[in-house]
């Protein structure tokens, strides 16, 4: 059961961070404004159950394309994939392999822990230097084949990302992955 403190809790670092950092760097000239978001919030089958993290990835998504208008600067949001190595993803498969009583120096909690599937620490990188390349306010970042993953059904209906993964097929370079 999840209490009302525990979601302001996951809300507060995303949504309370962002509208911060906006409010403290108004005044600076900035050449971009990068806030981290998820797939999650375009995919809400990948991370169901977590309410209070998707509305605050959905906050960041809304936010960046919200500053970029106001006042013509570069925010973007860019809905990540999960990263080998760090983040939520990793976390829990720490904690299952923790619950299944494999040991952290066996080869099975290692296996436990591969993420092939993720990003690795070069391709973030990568990201986000292309990203600070382009114009839009949001992009995403998918090591599988996300306009199948939409096709399939599997987006939130309310994020309307599909409308613009249609327009932007084939007009944008995709990293071989």
């Amino acid at each position: 059961q999840r209490t009302r403190e525990m979601t302001e809790s996951v809300l507060a670092a995303k949504v309370a961070g962002a509208l911060v950092l906006d409010e403290v760097l108004r005044t600076m000239p900035l050449d971009f404004f990068v806030v981290c978001s998820s797939l999650g919030s375009i995919l809400s089958r990948a991370k169901f159950g977590q309410v209070a993290y998707a509305a605050a990835n959905e906050f960041l998504d809304v936010f960046a394309s919200y500053r970029s208008r106001k006042d013509g600067s570069y925010t973007v949001s860019i809905n990540w994939s999960d990263v080998q190595e760090v983040g939520m993803a990793v976390e829990a498969r720490r904690r299952w392999a923790e619950r299944q009583g494999l040991r952290r120096d066996s080869s099975a909690y290692q296996d436990a822990l591969a993420m092939e599937d993720g990003l690795s620490q070069s391709e973030v990188t990568e990201v986000l230097c292309r990203v600070l390349g382009s114009t839009c306010s949001r992009l995403a970042v998918s090591t599988c084949d996300l306009p199948a993953l939409i096709e399939a059904g599997t987006t939130s209906v309310r994020s309307g990302f599909s409308d613009d993964v249609e327009r932007a097929i084939g007009t944008t370079a995709a990293h071989e992955r």
